[in-house]
Parts: C-alpha cells; sequence; structure tokens
C-alpha cells in the first residue's frame, strides 16, 4: 500500500510544490550515483574522503548557485526580513557583504548535506558505525521521555544535516519514523529507509487516501511507543498560518494535537555538523511542557502552543541562521491565502466575497491576543448591510436597463 501511495505523490511534479529550490534528492541521477557506489562497493573508501576536500568542492558549486542574481532577490528579502535588524546593528556600513556571506556559506552548507547523505549515509546503513561519527548529548532526556510508554514526538526544524538527524536515532535501535515530503527526497527514500528510518508521508490537502494513511501509521507508531520526528519551521499553503518571525506564516500544528491525543512528550533535538572534520553533534534537550490550562477550548490551546514553539524555533534559526536550510524556501511560507482578485466583478461583489475570505482566515490563522469572535461579529454585520446594498444596487441595475431599453 504504501508504494502505491509513495507512486501516486510521484506523479506530482517538482513545480507542484511551488518552487524546485530544494529538490536535488529528487533527480534521478542521484539514485544512480548511489547505485552505482555501492555495487562498486566504494563507500568504505568514500567515506574516508577529507571533510575539507568535501568543503572545498561545495564552495565552487555554491559560487555558480550564488552568481544567479533573479535566484538570490527573495533570499535577500528573507534575509533582509528576518535578520535585518541585527546585520544592521553589527555590521551597518556593510550590509549586502553580509547578506552575499549568509547566502554564500548556506549554499556551501545545503551541498555538504548532499555528499553526506549520498557519500556517507549508506556506510552508515551498512556498518552502523555510530560512535566514530556521532557525539550525542542529553540521551537520558529521550529515554525517559520513552519509559512514558505513549512514544515521542521529536520537534526540531531543517537546520544542518536534519536528515541524519531523523536517521541517527533508527541507527542507533530505536523504532523511528519521520514524516516527510515523498517527492521531494524519492531519489534517497531508499537510502534513508535503510538506517531503518520509516518514513511516513506528508499529508496533503487534495489527498484522502494519503491522508488517510498518514494519520493511522503516525497514530500506530506513537502506540506502539515508537519516535516520530516533526520539523515545524516550514509548511506549504494548506496549514494554520501563525506568527513565525513577526509575519504570519504556514505552521504545522501536528506536534501540539499529536502530543495532547497521545499524552506524548515533546523532546527538542537538534544536529550540527563539523566544517573540518566528518563529526556531527546531536543535542537532545528536555522535554518541551505544553501549557494546558486557561483556554477557552482544544482548538485556542493547540494554535497557542504551536505560537510558542514557532518562537522558541525562532531563536535556535536565528542563532543557526547561516545552516537553516529552508532560508531559499522561506518566501513561500511566508505567503498569505490568497485574496479575492477582481476579474472585472462589481466593486460590491469583491468587498462582499472579501469578507467570507476573512471569515475563512479567522479560522485558519492565529494571533496571540487577538479578539476573533469581535472581528466576526464586525464582518457579519458588514456582510448584512453589503448583503441589502447588493440587492438595492441589483434592484436598480435592472429598473435602469429595462428603462434604457424602453426609451429605444
Amino acid at each position: 500500500m504504501f508504494y502505491d501511495l509513495r507512486k501516486l505523490l510521484v506523479m506530482r511534479t517538482v513545480k507542484d510544490h511551488y518552487n524546485d529550490t530544494f529538490y536535488m534528492f529528487s533527480v534521478r541521477l542521484v539514485k544512480s550515483f548511489i547505485n552505482i557506489f555501492s555495487k562498486l562497493k566504494l563507500y568504505p573508501f568514500l567515506s574516508k574522503i577529507p571533510r575539507s576536500v568535501l568543503y572545498t568542492i561545495s564552495q565552487g558549486v555554491s559560487h555558480v548557485i550564488a552568481g544567479d542574481e533573479e535566484y538570490k532577490t527573495p533570499i535577500f528579502e528573507t534575509i533582509d526580513n528576518l535578520m535585518g535588524y541585527y546585520i544592521d546593528k553589527k555590521y551597518p556600513n556593510r550590509k549586502q557583504h553580509v547578506k552575499d556571506r549568509i547566502l554564500y556559506h548556506n549554499f556551501i552548507w545545503m551541498n555538504l548535506i548532499v555528499f553526506d547523505v549520498v557519500l556517507l549515509l549508506p556506510f552508515l546503513n551498512k556498518y552502523r558505525r555510530v560512535k566514530d561519527y556521532f557525539e550525542i548529548s542529553g540521551l537520558k532526556h529521550l529515554k525517559d521521555a520513552l519509559k512514558k510508554g505513549n512514544g515521542v514526538l521529536i520537534l526540531s526544524a531543517h537546520l544542518d544535516n536534519y536528515l541524519f538527524l531523523f536517521c541517527i536515532f533508527a541507527l542507533m535501535g530505536y523504532k523511528t519514523n519521520a514524516i516527510m515530503e515523498i517527492p521531494s527526497f524519492i531519489s534517497i527514500i531508499d537510502t534513508l529507509e535503510g538506517s531503518g528510518l520509516n518514513i511516513i508521508p506528508s499529508p496533503q490537502p487534495h489527498y484522502k487516501k494519503l491522508n488517510k494513511f498518514a494519520k493511522s501509521k503516525i497514530d500506530e507508531a506513537l502506540n506502539n511507543n515508537e519516535i516520530v520526528v516533526i520539523l515545524q519551521d516550514f509548511a506549504h499553503p494548506h496549514y494554520t498560518m501563525i506568527e513565525f518571525f513577526n509575519e504570519l506564516a504556514y505552521t504545522p500544528v501536528g506536534v501540539v494535537s499529536l502530543a495532547l491525543k497521545h499524552n506524548t512528550p515533546i523532546i527538542p533535538a537538534f544536529i550540527e555538523s563539523s566544517k573540518n572534520e566528518t563529526h556531527y553533534r546531536v543535542e537532545i534537550e528536555p522535554e518541551h511542557k505544553l501549557k494546558i490550562e486557561g483556554f477557552k477550548n482544544k482548538k485556542e490551546t493547540i494554535l497557542y502552543n504551536s505560537y510558542i514553539i514557532n518562537k522558541y524555533l525562532e531563536k535556535r534559526i536565528r542563532d543557526n541562521f547561516i545552516y537553516w536550510m529552508i532560508l531559499p524556501l522561506y518566501h513561500i511560507r511566508k505567503k498569505s491565502l490568497s485574496i479575492i482578485k477582481d476579474n472585472g466583478k462589481l466593486a460590491i461583489n469583491n468587498i462582499y466575497e472579501s469578507i467570507e475570505f476573512y471569515k475563512t482566515y479567522l479560522m485558519k490563522s492565529y494571533e496571540i491576543n487577538r479578539n476573533d469572535e469581535r472581528i466576526l461579529e464586525i464582518l457579519v454585520s458588514v456582510k448584512e448591510k453589503i448583503e441589502v446594498l447588493k440587492t438595492e444596487q441589483l434592484e436598480k441595475k435592472k429598473k435602469f436597463s429595462l428603462d434604457n431599453y424602453r426609451n429605444k
């Protein structure tokens, strides 16, 4: 069944995902290289390529990518929006230079992730030499959380080699699941699963069969006291809009809703890789406690706690900004719901439809201390008055047309 669902998802083109920046792992050539290296039994050799060599190659590739002006424009806007204040404060006369360096180093790290997955992960999958490459702190927090018997939700972000973060727990023998966009990583799915990782396809707005399957697999994993890894720093437009870096941005609320549903502890975890050697440090933090009391309903509880997690991730990302792999895609996440377009309609019809839009917008977004009930009350009141005006305008239009016809 999972194969059929994967096939269904792959039918969607990369462009369906709004931007092809991050989809190097959807290129078939990557899978071909992995298969060739495996057949030739080259991985014991490839895993020993010095990090400095891979870093130098990544620098060259980064120079090429960073030279595309059209590609850079939205990324520079993101850097301005998220880090502009801090750059101005620390480097008042060198802002453009700093932005260039941030972009350049971000691309370097992106390339290093590709090398890690293609050259090292298959070796780790076969030989399981985790201790040779990984330093793990805070493992006690994970073990204590698993003792509760309700599974563990690993909360993280697209920081550094987040794909290795998915795999490390599986390589250590823990039953681990990761929620992922299958089409974006189709060429390395088998490699990721080779670590023991179970991949659950990310829910999609128009695929009911897929959504039912994904939800059942997540519930099953937590009921079996397994790990589920969720990244909350990026989402596509079918998610809820919650404040992130002082703007409303699409946000997955699954971490909080699943924690409440299954009474599952949330454990933040992040990975940091070395520039000079093939070494990775995994930091597992104490349980993130949710605020449960003082809310009107479950929805408000979920939205408030998701907002708090966003704020927590903001600090993490700012402190590790060049390692944030979502930087080139952030301008997609922050896009608002599409507002009604004119399309030649009467002004009063556009106003009426805009009211309907904002009623939906209130349900699909969250801002702390926003009085939704009062706003909705005002919108309904305005809508009723607009309906009266629409009727009057329509009657006058009919009468005018009839009178004009009679005068001819």
